[in-house]
């Protein structure tokens, strides 16, 4: 299965911090492994929170230095292993340039700050670059950030990434299928979970798992069942002044100390990691049917367990994550041993 490695452009530049490129050619060429794809170090232009900043002459200057980055990276890197990225924003002069130039594969960066629908007509506005008049690829496409059901489904992908399913999971979401009468539907938009130990609001009351309809709650444990996933149990108990919190204890309030969440039995309400595992599987059978070929997760190397981080073959790790965080790094170098 693939595996591909991010530079870390967007969140470095959210940061403010800057990659060097010789670094991460290097780190690239010393991860030469089969099914091993590279992400062009590409520029972001303008400044963070700063919509001004973002000029059509700072646009094509990000865009000539992607460029370049790009050219030199292929001095190093097989040349079908890189992946330069077309941004939505870009002048359709640029993807033309890729094309021309015999570019294999193509990252399409939607942007962050666009409505779905506006991502949508986007995408389809290239799809004229992207297919020929019967239908077929000229180029293999990734898509950055393509979480969504609706931008999954308009197009034929190479690939895909997300890391929705790994900040959902953390807040204390997970997916669930919709029903059908002979099983569930995994080319639409799973109903969103919430199961947080505390009450519901009353935006919250008709999705959280204490606060469900009987219909809806019937679906749900027939597929938490069918997954052999508990929902977990839980007790809030007083503790006094200086108490110091066990294993299976949580604070009950950040930023309080009066109150802890006793975890009594493990499920989803009480544990990150059984929820990253239910949003994986729901997405690897998501991809059985939508017309991607890879879906690749991204987000967060490091915070999963290692029984479920090594079988999730077809990830998308960050350089700079991988070079800063000691967690990312370790789940890294286990991933490239798998495949050496």
């Amino acid at each position: 299965m693939p595996f591909l490695i991010d530079s870390g452009a967007f969140s470095c530049w959210n940061r403010g911090a800057v990659i060097d490129l010789d670094e991460y050619i290097r780190f690239c060429d010393s991860h030469r492994v089969d099914g091993v794809y590279y992400v062009n170090l590409d520029i972001i232009p303008g400044k963070p929170n700063d919509v001004k900043s973002k000029t059509p002459s700072s646009i094509e200057a990000a865009c000539q230095g992607g460029w370049d980055n790009y050219q030199k990276m292929l001095k190093t890197l097989p040349f079908e292993k890189v992946v330069p990225v077309f941004h939505q924003g870009d002048g359709i002069h640029w993807l033309e340039k890729y094309l021309k130039f015999g570019t294999p594969y193509i990252g399409i960066s939607p942007a962050n700050d666009m409505t779905t629908q506006q991502k949508l007509q986007w995408i389809q506005s290239l799809q004229g670059h992207l297919f020929d008049l019967a239908g077929n690829q000229t180029i293999h496409t990734h898509g950055f950030a393509v979480t969504s059901f609706k931008l999954m489904k308009c197009m034929k992908w190479t690939s895909v990434d997300s890391a929705s399913w790994i900040r959902q999971a953390a807040y204390g979401t997970v997916y669930i299928p919709m029903a059908q009468r002979d099983g569930w539907r995994y080319d639409v938009s799973p109903f969103l979970l919430t199961t947080s130990p505390k009450s519901p609001t009353k935006d919250e009351r008709e999705k959280h798992i204490f606060t469900l309809g009987p219909y809806v709650k019937s679906q749900v444990d027939r597929y938490l069942t069918e997954m052999r996933m508990p929902v977990g149990t839980f007790e809030v108990v007083e503790v006094p002044d200086g108490y110091k919190k066990q294993k299976k204890e949580l604070w009950w309030e950040k930023g309080k100390k009066d109150k802890i969440l006793r975890i009594t039995k493990m499920g989803i309400v009480t544990c990150h990691q059984r929820r990253f595992y239910l949003n994986w599987k729901f997405l690897e059978k998501a991809n059985e049917v939508l017309p991607v070929n890879y879906l690749y997760f991204a987000g967060a190397a490091g915070s999963l367990r290692d029984e479920i981080e090594l079988k999730i073959t077809n990830r998308l790790m960050s350089f700079a994550e991988i070079q800063t965080c000691k967690g990312a790094a370790k789940a890294f170098e286990a991933h490239m041993d798998l495949r050496r």
